[in-house]
């Protein structure tokens, strides 16, 4: 496990550039966030990012940290949520620390089944996950809350796979996706082949 994610890491960084993992999980320093769709639920399993800045993974986030409520005046649940804004932790939880970034620029979501959905939160300078920009009907503002059309292709943005790398706007560092095996994009792939010949 640990050697493919390592392997998956070359990919988007230069041979030449060394790679530092001493690093510890960053706390999680935010008391409240923006509110969620109510399709949104809490993962039931360890999801990681990595922020990696000219090959150098700076600092790791805990997603399941980020959302879990760390008071009883945390109201909020699923959702984590990236931009430049610094001075406001109820609207940012990974502040991305670039100008080409949006105030609030994307979001992370888990569904009922614990899968990530990545959507940009109509920004100007565009997501990118493995450097393809996300597609029209994965972007644009979102109702907090709001159930509407959440079935609608695209409404919840693009499903996220553990080794995907996320980059926003013209900024270069890169926030490296890690996850459990089963969420891996072959291990989807076929439980949709198995439940397809289960129901036929």
């Amino acid at each position: 496990r640990g050697y493919k994610y390592r392997l998956r890491l070359r990919t988007f960084i230069s041979p030449s550039t060394s790679i530092h993992l001493n690093h510890q999980p960053q706390p999680p320093t935010m008391s409240c966030r923006r509110p969620l769709p109510s399709w949104s639920h809490p993962p039931q399993h360890a999801w990681q990012l990595d922020e990696i800045k000219h090959g150098n993974i700076i600092t790791t986030h805990s997603l399941n940290d980020v959302i879990q409520p760390h008071s009883s005046t945390n109201k909020c649940g699923c959702c984590i949520t990236f931009g430049r804004i610094a001075d406001d932790p109820s609207l940012v939880d990974v502040v991305t620390a670039h100008e080409s970034c949006s105030r609030v620029h994307a979001r992370i979501a888990f569904d009922n089944n614990g899968t990530p959905w990545l959507r940009d939160l109509g920004s100007g300078n565009g997501t990118f996950v493995n450097e393809r920009r996300l597609p029209p009907e994965a972007c644009g503002k979102e109702d907090a809350g709001s159930n509407t059309n959440s079935n609608r292709k695209g409404s919840r943005g693009v499903v996220l796979y553990p080794g995907d790398a996320m980059r926003f706007g013209a900024s270069t560092r890169i926030y490296m996706l890690e996850g459990p095996e089963e969420f891996e994009r072959g291990a989807i792939k076929l439980k949709r082949k198995m439940d397809e010949s289960t129901a036929a």
